[in-house]
C-alpha cells in the first residue's frame, strides 16, 4: 500500500481568504466563521511518526523523498529522551519538514509542569537545539487528571 498526499490540491490564488480547488472551484473561508477573511497560511500535513507499513524502508529518509507529506510529529520523545546523535540525523534529514515535539512524559504526566520539571525541560530544550529552526512547537500533552486550576 502506498500513501501519496497532494498537497498541490489546494493552490494559493491572488485573493486573501481564498483558494483554488482541483477543478476550478473556489473555496472561501472566514475564522471565525462570519469573520474578517483569514490571511493566506501555510498548511502542513504529516503524520505521528514515519514508522508505517506505508514508508517502504520505515526510515525518515524515505519518509521524506518519497512520503508526500511536509510535516511530522516527534512522538519517541514522550517516552524516551533520544540520543544527541539522533536529533542531529533528524536535523540532518528532515530540512525539508516542519516538525512538532511531543514534550516527555516526565514533564507532563510526572511532574505535571511544576517547578520540578523546569531543569528537565531546560535538558530537553538544549537536546533538541539542533532542530530549533524546524519545530513549530513543542507539544506538552497532559494527562487526563490535569485541570487548569493545577
Amino acid at each position: 500500500m502506498s500513501l501519496r498526499v497532494s498537497l498541490s490540491v489546494l493552490s494559493k490564488t491572488d485573493c486573501v481568504g481564498c483558494y483554488r480547488l482541483a477543478g476550478g472551484k473556489k473555496l472561501r473561508y472566514h475564522l471565525p466563521v462570519g469573520g474578517p477573511p483569514t490571511p493566506r497560511c501555510e498548511v502542513y500535513v504529516g503524520t505521528s511518526g514515519w514508522l508505517y507499513d506505508w514508508n517502504e524502508e520505515l526510515s525518515l529518509d524515505w519518509y521524506v523523498s518519497h512520503g508526500g507529506l511536509n510535516a511530522v510529529e516527534l512522538n519517541a520523545s514522550f517516552y524516551r529522551f533520544p540520543f544527541r546523535n539522533q536529533v542531529l540525523g533528524w536535523a540532518r534529514k528532515g530540512r525539508a519538514l516542519r516538525w512538532s515535539v511531543k514534550v516527555h512524559r516526565s514533564i507532563t504526566h510526572l511532574r505535571k509542569l511544576g517547578e520540578a520539571s523546569l531543569g528537565t525541560w531546560g535538558r530537553f530544550r538544549e537536546l533538541f537545539s539542533p532542530l530549533d529552526s524546524l519545530v513549530d512547537f513543542y507539544l506538552f500533552q497532559m494527562p487526563p487528571s490535569f485541570s487548569c486550576s493545577q
